[in-house]
């Protein structure tokens, strides 16, 4: 399953392993990495090649890739390239002329696009594609709010309070009275936080450190009220039906991972993230 050494570069690496391999590279945290192997995943069935999974030169493996229940069609590059791939550019998926995939060989980032994870079926089957030790406790309804470096990123953006107050209303008059409600958050000082606000009423806010330990419970949730971030989003693929997604997911970049089908509460911009956006346009127009 792994291949280590120090290559020149990706070609040559797959030039020693032959044609019936090719590279993909994961890039960003964890929620980014699930959607790049759910597009790796798509690419192996469709070549009919397995994928070579790496991280990036000097970036270490993270732990749920040895929790995956299925590693037939694919294996991880632990060594180095002395001229490795760009860190910019996605994978792209979904065209017409398959020659593109078999004359490709090395892919990165992940297909903004839920047709294509639908395609691959990686995360969107009703089985989870990790080994737990123990299966988390299901709560009736999982929120995630992701914060993070969001507050400062004007293609993002933190989601306002007005949009989870929405969707509870909503769900409020779909399924009435909701027991167990679990607050999911991406830093321990939003705990602290978040217990003096109106959503500590809710239920128990949680934040730890294996994220894929809260990424299972917030995909076995009944329901779920979804942050714009890959990670709630990649965990409730498999239950669109039954959770809500932030309309527009992202503020300012351009996405097809809401479509027709998905329930969306839509959302306004919070003053710090709105004017943010509106002087990082102007000095772009200045530019």
């Amino acid at each position: 399953m792994l291949i280590q050494g120090n290559w020149s570069s990706p070609n040559d690496l797959l030039g020693h392993l032959g044609k019936e391999y090719f590279l993909f590279v994961l890039t960003g945290r964890f929620g980014n990495q699930l959607l790049g192997m759910s597009d790796a995943f798509l690419l192996s069935q469709l070549t009919k090649r397995r994928a070579v999974i790496f991280f990036g030169n000097g970036v270490p493996i993270p732990n749920w890739i040895h929790r995956l229940k299925d590693s037939t069609w694919f294996r991880i590059f632990l060594g180095t390239f002395d001229n490795p791939p760009p860190s910019t550019g996605k994978v792209v998926l979904g065209q017409k002329d398959k020659t593109y995939l078999q004359s490709n060989s090395v892919f990165q980032g992940f297909t903004p696009s839920i047709a294509i994870h639908r395609k691959s079926g990686w995360l969107t089957s009703t089985e989870s594609p990790f080994h737990l030790e123990s299966k988390p406790d299901v709560a009736q309804l999982a929120i995630t709010i992701r914060q993070g470096d969001y507050d400062k990123n004007p293609q993002l953006g933190v989601l306002p309070k007005s949009y989870y107050k929405r969707a509870l209303k909503l769900l409020a008059s779909e399924v009435g009275n909701l027991e167990k409600v679990t607050i999911y958050v991406d830093n321990a000082g939003l705990v602290k936080k978040l217990s003096r606000s109106w959503l500590s009423k809710l239920g128990e806010i949680v934040y730890s450190d294996c994220a894929l330990c809260d990424w299972e419970s917030i995909r076995r949730a009944n329901f779920a009220i979804s942050s714009n971030s890959t990670f709630s989003y990649s965990a409730r693929l498999s239950r669109t039906d039954s959770t809500i997604f932030p309309q527009p997911f992202f503020l300012n970049y351009s996405c097809d991972l809401l479509d027709d089908n998905s329930i969306t509460v839509p959302h306004s911009l919070a003053p710090k993230v709105r004017y943010a956006i509106l002087a990082f346009r102007k000095r772009i127009s200045k530019g």
